[in-house]
Formats: C-alpha cells, sequence, structure tokens
C-alpha cells in the first residue's frame, strides 16, 4: 500500500514489415526494461489501405494476448512519408515570436490546404524544427490503436525518439558533437547533435529496386550536407549506428569510415536494468541497436 507505484510505457514503431515493441517500468529512480517483441507481419502492414490497417490492427491485438501485455501507456512512431520535419535557425527572439516564424515558413512549403496538418515546435537554445503531421494519418493510426487495444495512444517521429534513446542513455553527457543515424531497408533518418542539442535533421528513402552501392551512395551525400548545418567550426567525431540494418557491415563500419568518422552501434538500454526480461526477449539483446526508435519512444511515455 505504502510501496512505489509502478508506471509502465510501451513504444511502438513498424518499419520493414515488423513491429518493434519496447516495455520499459520506473519505480523511483529505477528504470526497467521489461519487454521485447519482434513480430513479423505477413504484409506490410502500412496504412495504405483497409488490408494493411486490419493487419496491423490484428498483429497489436495478438501481440498482448500472446505476451500478456498491457498497452495502457504507447507511443507509436509515424511513418516518414507521413510528415513533414523541418530545421530552421532562430531568428527572432522569444519563443512566442520563434513559434509565429516557424508557422509561417511551414505554411510556405506544405502542399496543399495547412489545416489538413497537425503542425507542432520543438525549440533548442540556436534551432527551431517544426513537424507537420498529415491529419488523416493521424486518424488512420488513432482508429488502428484503438481498436487494436491502445487507449489514448501518443504519437511522435523517428528522429526526435532517436534523441530521447540518446538522452535517456546517457549518450549525450559529454555534450560532444555526434551524428545519429537510424537505417532501415528503404530509408534513414539522422540527427546531427552539437553541445547536447539536436542541431540538425535529414532523411533519404529508396525504391526496392535500388542497389545498395547506390543507397549507400544517397545516405553519405545527404549525410555530408547535414554534417554541415549549424557547423560551428568543430566536426562530430563519432556516429551512432540504429535501425533494422544497422548491423549490416556496408552500414555500420564502411559509411562511417567513408564520413571520416568513428562509428558504433547504439545500446539504447544503457544504464537501464535488463535483467526482468525473459529468457526468450534477452535473446534478442544482442540486437539492441534495432530497438533504438521503439526505446525512445517507451522514455518519451515514461520521463516526458
Amino acid at each position: 500500500m505504502f510501496g512505489a507505484k509502478e508506471r509502465t510505457a510501451t513504444g511502438i514503431h513498424l518499419v520493414d514489415n515488423t513491429l518493434w515493441i519496447v516495455q520499459i517500468a520506473g519505480v523511483e529512480e529505477v528504470t526497467e526494461l521489461h519487454a521485447l517483441v519482434q513480430h513479423a507481419l505477413s504484409g506490410s502492414g502500412r496504412l495504405d489501405g483497409a488490408g494493411g490497417t486490419e493487419e496491423l490492427t490484428q498483429a497489436l491485438l495478438q501481440v498482448q494476448q500472446d505476451r500478456g501485455l498491457s498497452f495502457e501507456n504507447s507511443v507509436m512512431a509515424l511513418p516518414q512519408e507521413a510528415f513533414m520535419l523541418k530545421s530552421r535557425p532562430l531568428v527572432v527572439a522569444g519563443e512566442k515570436a520563434n513559434r509565429e516564424h516557424l508557422l509561417w515558413e511551414a505554411k510556405q512549403v506544405l502542399a496543399g490546404d495547412p489545416n489538413a496538418y497537425s503542425i507542432d515546435f520543438a525549440l533548442t537554445r540556436h534551432s527551431g524544427f517544426v513537424v507537420a503531421a498529415h491529419r488523416h494519418v493521424l486518424d488512420l493510426y488513432l482508429d488502428v490503436c484503438n481498436r487494436g487495444g491502445i487507449k489514448n495512444p501518443d504519437f511522435d517521429i523517428p528522429p526526435f525518439a532517436l534523441y530521447n534513446a540518446m538522452e535517456v542513455a546517457d549518450l549525450l553527457a559529454d555534450e560532444q558533437d555526434i551524428l545519429a543515424l537510424d537505417i532501415e531497408s528503404l530509408g534513414a533518418c539522422a540527427i546531427l547533435v552539437r553541445g547536447g542539442e539536436m542541431a540538425g535533421v535529414a532523411s533519404c528513402s529508396w525504391d526496392e529496386d535500388v542497389e545498395v552501392s547506390s543507397r549507400i551512395s544517397d545516405l553519405e551525400e545527404c549525410l555530408g550536407m547535414l554534417l554541415k548545418e549549424g557547423d560551428e567550426g568543430a566536426r562530430p567525431e563519432r556516429m551512432l549506428i540504429a535501425g533494422t540494418a544497422a548491423i549490416e557491415g556496408h552500414w555500420s563500419v564502411e559509411l562511417a569510415e567513408n564520413l571520416g568518422l568513428s562509428g558504433a552501434l547504439m545500446d539504447p538500454f544503457r544504464g537501464i536494468d535488463i535483467s526482468p526480461l525473459a529468457a526468450a526477449d534477452a535473446s534478442l539483446l544482442p540486437s539492441r541497436s534495432k530497438f533504438a526508435i521503439s526505446a525512445g519512444l517507451a522514455f518519451r511515455g515514461l520521463f516526458l
């Protein structure tokens, strides 16, 4: 009766035809990893038709039933095509004025009616980030979550989840400049962190028939441009790599070397108690970098 109440949070990321799910719990100052789920879908699960909507709904219900998990406090990632994310230097004084300026800039580049988007902002000391998510996609995901046993879900985007994962895992403590990359089979997102804060974002995507060598070339060009953003004379020395394709050598080793950086796989569970994991879940820990986005989503649900 008088003990501290346990609070749980779940991060859900659909990518590469698979649900990647992380559930964590916090009691006082201890954070525990309670579940890791890698659940493959027979189709893509993308919400571009009735089939994908129903498949994702059933997959969410099945995971909860099979694993005995509760998704009461859940955060789900939106797919890259569902939102626009832009970073801009802060040019005016005051939070309200900066938000108004970012809103104006967003409306200049949005396709169609600005009211068709849900627009939000994130401000750091030097940069402003504007996110515009398609309302119809949010409505689709909300419907799937409600029918899939997830009440009052929250949504976030992979770049912000990647930053959350780094922050909670204490990967920003030294405030070194870092390039962080989350890569999947058909795309990637990256964030540039300077002085412990997000300073830039970038993303790219490919069709299935694009050769790996071309994907690497495109990504190198994309990251090269990101490294120039907000350059204050210091080039990052490290690149942290996460995502479902992160353990493939041409991404984790060769890419970092080609950019002149020291590359390492991200450990999103650094400093977190993993002992509560069941043996089957613990077998997924060697691939923990694949769960970075899901971990960042769960951290948001628990701490933010």
